[in-house]
Parts: structure tokens; sequence; C-alpha cells
């Protein structure tokens, strides 16, 4: 049996930015509306999330599926958090 191709696409994207008034990083993540690759001059509601490491896939995920239920607008969501080596361990205990 031959699989037919699959699409694939990113509607995740994490980079790393420093700031110069506070001397540290920062670990931003960004998750885009599935529809944004078909829609992108369309305007998302942002949603703007704190300690992202722990909570920004389970909140991007529960909007993505918030959304199918139609409980939700699609919504942009912007995660700020640390670049950490991991969740467990010194890095997240500062």
């Amino acid at each position: 049996m031959t699989l037919p191709p699959q699409a694939t696409f990113s509607t995740t994207e994490t980079q790393i930015m420093h700031s110069q008034l506070t001397g540290r990083d920062y670990q931003i993540s960004v998750g885009l509306p599935l529809s944004y690759q078909q829609e992108a001059e369309r305007k998302y509601p942002l949603l703007l999330l704190l300690d992202a490491n722990l909570f920004f896939n389970m909140l991007t995920d529960t909007a993505r599926v918030m959304h199918l239920f139609q409980t939700v607008p699609e919504v942009i969501v912007v995660g700020i958090g640390y670049p950490l080596k991991s969740l467990l361990g010194d890095d997240f205990k500062q």
C-alpha cells in the first residue's frame, strides 16, 4: 500500500532573543493558527503567555481544540520563557 504524500508546514516557531535592558536571554515561542498558511492577511487575536517553558505546548493545543469545538476563535499564541537545557534540574530552579 502506498501512502499519499503528506503536507508538512510549521505552525510553531521558537527563537532566542537577548534583552539589553535585563541582560538575559528569553525564549520566544509563536504558535500560529492552522489556517494561517492560507489566510496570512487575516487578523487574529493574540494570546501572550508567560512561563511558556511549562505551558506553551499545552495552551497552544488547547486553543486549537477549543476552536475545533467552536468555543473560541483561532488565536496566535506567543509564549515568553527562558532558554533552558531541560525543565528539570538546576536550570529551572533559578
